[in-house]
């Protein structure tokens, strides 16, 4: 929220949504957004720690729905990460927050995908920094042109080029 209050961010992509919380403390507490785009395909994944079964996943994204159906500032996009990211131009989004699938794999692939849509002086962050998965991608991406925020817990890069 800070970062986004502090940058006058009016563009941002949520990767990883589950049931909505971060995205409606934004929209409480950030006059600014003008577009904020949910993107989680709301299905079961093998990494899933909590194991949760798709009629858990068909009610976090109808409650999604739900929390979010009379704001126009918001899209639901359920779709995978690399769907999703078709849907946008290089270059496009002030902010895009990465907390979907935390393996390896997975967090590299969003954030290379990702970083394209951020704008020069945009910011790609993601959470759970703490998990091995998480931690190893950004580190690899990112050495050492990464700060940490709440805890140690959110990871911040501010892109600096168009590349």
């Amino acid at each position: 929220i800070k970062l986004i209050n502090d940058n006058e961010f009016k563009t941002i992509v949520e990767v990883g949504v589950l049931d909505g919380y971060t995205a409606d403390n934004i929209r409480r507490f950030c006059e600014t957004v003008e577009k904020y785009y949910l993107i989680d395909q709301w299905k079961v994944f093998e990494s899933d720690t909590k194991k949760r079964n798709q009629d858990i996943w068909d009610v976090k994204y109808a409650n999604a729905c739900k929390k979010f159906e009379d704001d126009v500032r918001f899209t639901i996009i359920r779709k995978s990460s690399i769907e999703a990211f078709e849907l946008f131009k290089p270059n496009s989004i002030d902010l895009v927050f990465i907390d979907a699938d935390h393996s390896y794999e997975y967090c590299k692939q969003d954030i290379y995908l990702w970083h394209s849509i951020v704008s020069v002086g945009g910011i790609l962050c993601g959470d759970d920094y703490g998990r091995a998965g998480v931690r190893e991608a950004v580190n690899e991406a990112y050495p050492k042109k990464f700060s940490l925020m709440k805890k140690n817990r959110v990871w911040v890069v501010r892109k600096e080029n168009k590349t």
